[in-house]
């Protein structure tokens, strides 16, 4: 844990932003994350990856799948579609 906070601390130090302690890791993980390091698209993988997606996006469990492109269903009829996502 030390070796990950050191390297969440040189991008926090970088952005003059306060550095993480084991106390306030997960936390600054997630807000640096999100501001700071990517952001957009990868903010959702960060939080499906960590467990943190239903309780940071407040989303029901079939909407961490994506739907799968009707195309790619036609083309191998023995794919189906993610559960929630219906034609």
């Amino acid at each position: 844990m030390t070796t990950a906070i050191n390297y969440l601390n040189q991008i926090r130090n970088r952005d003059d932003l306060i550095p993480a302690t084991s106390e306030s890791y997960n936390t600054d993980l997630k807000e640096t994350w999100k501001t700071t390091m990517t952001g957009g698209f990868s903010y959702f993988s960060f939080l499906k990856r960590n467990g943190l997606i239903a309780s940071e996006l407040n989303i029901q469990d079939y909407q961490q799948l994506f739907p799968i492109p009707s195309s790619e269903l036609m083309a191998n009829p023995s794919m189906k579609q993610n559960p929630g996502y219906g034609f």
